[in-house]
């Protein structure tokens, strides 16, 4: 396996909580489906590229360590867009999850050995899974993997 499949299984393992009625599901590359039902929901997909986005691997030598960063997508589908009343049904519940994820990775920096999640970004919006638009939640973890250079 992979360092990079370890670290995602490791942040697949993470608990964040969007509404404490509802669990989370998470599904990373391996698992993915094609369409996505209300019914699915919330969920979690794990992705290392966006359909609209540019991913980057950066390399840095510092000493004997090579330290590469990247980026690794959590995004949590809530529903489709248009159900409901709007943002304002679920802010109280994005802010909750925005809190409690922070706290999860505060307490998961490093997830495998010799990695660390030194921040992340974070957004709301509409996004589209298979040609229909969803409610989510984007979180953004920027993951710097260190080894030795020997």
């Amino acid at each position: 396996m992979s360092r990079i499949a370890s670290i995602i299984d490791a942040v697949a393992a993470w608990t964040p909580v969007y509404d404490s009625d509802v669990a989370i599901a998470v599904r990373q590359s391996s698992t993915l489906i094609e369409t996505l039902q209300p019914d699915d929901c919330p969920l979690r997909m794990l992705l290392v590229v966006d359909d609209d986005s540019e991913s980057e691997f950066e390399f840095i030598a510092m000493g004997g360590t090579i330290k590469a960063a990247w980026r690794l997508i959590d995004r949590l589908y809530i529903r489709p867009a248009g159900e409901g009343e709007g943002i304002a049904a679920w802010a109280d519940k994005v802010e909750a999850y925005v809190s409690s994820y922070a706290g999860v990775v505060r307490s998961n920096r490093n997830p495998v050995a010799m990695v660390t999640i030194p921040s992340f970004t974070y957004s709301s919006g509409v996004r589209e899974w298979g040609g229909v638009p969803w409610a989510t939640i984007t979180m953004v973890l920027n993951v710097e993997d260190y080894k030795n250079a020997t």
